[in-house]
């Protein structure tokens, strides 16, 4: 399973917005020394293999996040403000359309890993987002959280509205698939590139 450079990109424009290009450089220069396959330049369309990138973002959340894992919410919804402003998905958010984001999670996600598959519905106010087919010995709270950020502030980003995720599964409570809900509010989203990261992580009933 490999995972495309453009999330390596949009991890790139995090950082150096956050910890600045010197820091950066170093923090990469090092971790090169143990990961080879970083040694070398990376561009959207590079397969990297999915082992490396989640030790590459394990050893950022353990540097620069104090070893939080829940850093991952904020990986995600920076990825999904790179990929709907900048990036390969601009067209999508310019739709307007949440119903058109959620119809487009499947290609989303294939745009950025080899094996598995998302599923995204909608039904008034109400999105669902499900993840199959991750191998068994991937499944990371790496996936949990950056896929689950990204679709939330990436429908905040293409309806304007402040969104509520909850878990109905996770790996983060055990269980072996990925199921979150969304619930779209009345009020305003967040601007693009905010500090602030919004989001509800609620045990599913009775978890």
């Amino acid at each position: 399973m490999d995972v495309r450079g453009t999330a390596f990109l949009a991890r790139k424009v995090m950082l150096v917005e956050e910890i600045g290009e010197e820091r950066y450089v170093e923090f990469l220069a090092e971790f090169a020394r143990k990961e080879p396959f970083f040694r070398q330049s990376i561009g959207a369309t590079t397969l990297i293999p999915i082992e490396a990138f989640i030790a590459f973002n394990d050893a950022l959340v353990e540097t620069f996040y104090g070893g939080d894992v829940l850093s991952y919410l904020r990986f995600g919804e920076k990825s999904a403000e790179y990929a709907l402003i900048i990036g390969p998905y601009k067209r999508i958010r310019e739709t307007n359309s949440i119903a058109a984001f959620v119809e487009s999670a499947r290609v989303i996600y294939q745009g950025y890993y080899t094996a598995g598959r998302a599923e995204g519905s909608l039904a008034g106010d109400v999105a669902e987002l499900r993840l199959h087919g991750i191998p068994s010995h991937y499944k990371h709270l790496y996936f949990e959280y950056v896929n689950s950020a990204f679709f939330r502030r990436g429908m905040e980003l293409v309806g304007g509205r402040s969104v509520t995720m909850t878990r109905v599964l996770g790996y983060s409570s055990g269980d072996d698939e990925l199921h979150y809900r969304y619930a779209v509010e009345s009020t305003a989203a967040p601007c693009p590139w905010s500090d602030r990261v919004p989001f509800s992580m609620r045990r599913k009933p009775g978890a």
